[in-house]
């Protein structure tokens, strides 16, 4: 299933490095805060509507696989489990984008680490 959401991903966006950084890459891809400001106040509600709708479903998608099979994503999941899951998904599909990202960025393979207890 991993394997064919990162196929997605690429072919939806192409390189990865065509970005200034990933704060450009999550908001092109929609897994970034909404940001609403009424004079001296700011509010944050959730993700933004504005989003490349497909992209941010393949990696919501990848990030439920993560949340069961990468040992790391799924101690901050259990950590986690109590709060909203929703907010919990979307901050691990977060966590998968600066991943493919950095390994993009740097040439490098991915290597998992264990979780620290």
């Amino acid at each position: 299933m991993v394997p064919f959401i990162a196929i997605g991903v690429l072919s939806e966006v192409g390189d990865l490095r065509r970005f200034k950084g990933i704060d450009h890459l999550g908001s092109y891809i929609g897994l970034v805060p909404s940001l609403h400001s009424s004079g001296t106040k700011t509010f944050t509600k959730g993700i933004t509507t504005r989003s490349k709708h497909l992209l941010r479903s393949y990696l919501i998608e990848g990030a439920w696989n993560c949340a069961r099979k990468d040992p790391e994503l799924m101690q901050y999941y259990q950590e986690r489990r109590g709060t909203d899951y929703k907010k919990i998904i979307i901050k691990i599909a977060s966590k998968t984008l600066n991943r493919m990202y950095s390994v993009l960025k740097r040439g490098e393979p991915f290597k998992l680490r264990e979780p620290i207890l």
